[in-house]
């Protein structure tokens, strides 16, 4: 640990030699400089001190007619005054770091959950770029809640969406909503034909069939009763229910014209460059409106 903080603190190694080096010495301890490491050279001594005793050391060492000599600077304020004249390969670095930390609000990565399917993430990725989220921008917790709620006011299809932002990726889950099953009414009726046509196949569940398989039949006529009476004239009520083929005839008429105009891309290529700044997105160059009819 003294190590350490030596090599912290601004200190130096110096030589003090000639003159009468042992009083400079004496002079030191009773004044409260600290010396450490004093070793003893040929006409003086070896020694270390912080640097800011060096200049009253000095004067000791002048009226003991003694000659100190600086042999290394060591600690990080001498490793500093180094770059005294290129403060840009101190402060680039500590920038950068800087702006690094204040990126992590930033969307890197946008991800979605193997459970949603290629068309809901299509979606999905269309809405939240409707609400300004997508690489590059910037993202806050808040933002992040309010988005959730959003899409699901939107989307009818998902029954539950989960936005997961962190360090700079965005994880989008979602589960589907579950369809309600349809409830069918409790009323009694008959089941009628549709359209004119041959009786292929019947595959009657609930009621009573009327019609049979390879009978013809026009619109409107009666296949499958929903009630009969029985032997004593009671009407019985059920439902009618059931399956009916049949094989119909239509004719269609329609006009087409030779020669006629229709809008179709042309496709040509076009692109269009933008800066975005946050929120903000500035245009680089100016362009023709297309209609979105006409344009993908």
């Amino acid at each position: 640990m003294g190590d350490f903080w030596s090599k912290v603190f601004a200190r130096v190694k110096f030589t003090a030699l000639g003159g009468r080096y042992e009083r400079f010495v004496s002079l030191c301890a009773e004044q409260g400089v600290p010396l450490s490491a004093v070793k003893a050279v040929p006409g003086g001594i070896k020694a270390q001190m912080p640097a800011r005793y060096y200049r009253q050391a000095a004067g000791y060492a002048r009226r003991c007619r003694t000659r100190l000599k600086v042999q290394k600077k060591i600690g990080f304020w001498f490793w500093l005054r180094r770059y005294k004249s290129r403060w840009g390969l101190l402060l680039g670095p500590m920038v950068f770091f800087a702006v690094l930390v204040s990126m992590q609000q930033m969307v890197w990565a946008i991800r979605y959950d193997e459970a949603i399917l290629p068309k809901q993430q299509s979606a999905l990725r269309q809405a939240l770029y409707s609400m300004d989220i997508y690489e590059g921008s910037i993202l806050t917790q808040e933002k992040v809640r309010q988005t959730e709620k959003i899409l699901l006011s939107q989307s009818r299809e998902l029954g539950w969406v989960s936005l997961n932002f962190a360090k700079g990726r965005l994880v989008v889950e979602a589960v589907p909503a579950a369809l309600k099953p349809k409830i069918e009414g409790n009323e009694s009726q008959d089941l009628y034909a549709k359209a004119d046509g041959m009786i292929l196949d019947m595959n009657v569940q609930e009621g009573f069939a009327v019609r049979r398989q390879g009978q013809t039949v026009a619109q409107g006529d009666l296949l499958i009763q929903a009630g009969k009476p029985d032997r004593n004239e009671a009407y019985i009520a059920t439902h009618a229910k059931g399956v009916v083929k049949a094989q119909i005839r239509r004719s269609y008429q329609c006009e087409q014209p030779l020669e006629y105009t229709a809008l179709v891309p042309t496709g040509k290529i076009e692109s269009r460059f933008a800066l975005r700044i946050g929120d903000r997105r500035i245009p680089m160059q100016k362009s023709q409106e297309v209609p979105q009819a006409l344009c993908k």
